[in-house]
């Protein structure tokens, strides 16, 4: 995420509404790192195993990229309807240089 908004020109109001829309942003993806680390660990001791359970690896890991999506969605959701107009327009055009950050 561009940290860097000011072609965006926010007010004040909008800086600072943004700022704790980032900082839980932040939060909810720190805890799906954490999720991630606790399926990491899962796999290193089930790959292990005589038998590889496919079909429980598979419901974890789509459960996990269901939930950061539905995060990013979130932040998106919140971002539109805190930017006017004009700033969703110049937003838009960075959208594919936020994402490969």
């Amino acid at each position: 995420m561009p940290k860097d908004l000011s072609f965006l020109y926010l007010s004040p109001s909008q800086q600072l509404h943004f700022k704790k829309l980032l900082m839980h942003y932040f939060d909810r993806l720190h805890t799906i790192h954490e999720k991630e680390e606790k399926l990491e660990k899962w796999l290193e001791k089930n790959f292990v195993k005589e038998n590889f359970d496919k079909e429980e690896y598979l419901k974890r890991s789509v459960e996990l990229k269901k939930e950061k999506v539905r995060i990013e969605a979130d932040f998106l959701a919140d971002l539109h309807k805190l930017l006017n107009p004009k700033q969703r327009e110049k937003f838009a055009q960075y959208i594919e240089e936020w994402e490969d950050e």
